[in-house]
């Protein structure tokens, strides 16, 4: 049985990132038809929502940098001129660690700690792309199949969930160029 979940848009502040986000849920949504084989979908769909949950996060973040005009709602002043200061002494393009961390000490995504601890566990999951397990993110598990499991798939599902609700609830801008997002949830 499938569920479709259906977003708001309207908080995304660059439309392309939207029409990417839709590209990326097409792709997803393609591959909950497929019901053959469910854990060889576990990676794809973890390291795509996994994406798509830190370009939202990313977009959050560009638009505190930039909105100098329209600001972003929810977020206290003196919070955005902090973020303003710390994005701008990043030397690189910040990471997903940085924006989690920013996130959770500015309370951006709400107030629960376990959101925060989520995303940390699916970015480390998800930096395991590389079959190399190279910075030991999942420490001691060095194999692929024990990491992207469907518990692990459904961790970022509803990582993913909270995420984007939490974004659509406190940063709607109004506009909604790129239409609704639509993901459509296996349910077992």
């Amino acid at each position: 049985m499938t569920e479709r979940i259906k977003f708001k848009s309207s908080f995304i502040g660059h439309f392309k990132l939207g029409d990417n986000i839709q590209y990326d849920l097409k792709i997803l949504n393609f591959l909950n038809s497929i019901n053959e084989e469910p854990l060889l979908l576990c990676k794809p769909k973890i390291l795509l929502l996994t994406s798509i949950i830190e370009s939202i996060i990313a977009d959050l973040f560009e638009k505190i940098e930039l909105n100098i005009r329209e600001g972003v709602n929810n977020i206290k002043n003196s919070d955005i001129t902090k973020i303003r200061k710390t994005l701008n002494s990043k030397k690189n393009t910040p990471s997903f660690c940085f924006y989690i961390e920013q996130a959770k000490n500015y309370k951006l995504l709400g107030n629960s700690s376990d959101l925060y601890n989520n995303l940390h566990n699916i970015r480390k999951i998800r930096n395991r792309i590389h079959n190399y397990n190279l910075y030991n993110h999942t420490k001691k598990e060095r194999d692929q199949k024990n990491i992207f499991t469907i518990e692990n798939q459904t961790l970022t599902e509803q990582t993913f969930i909270k995420v984007i609700t939490e974004m659509t609830n406190k940063y709607d801008r109004g506009l909604n160029y790129v239409g609704e997002f639509q993901y459509y949830l296996n349910k077992k």
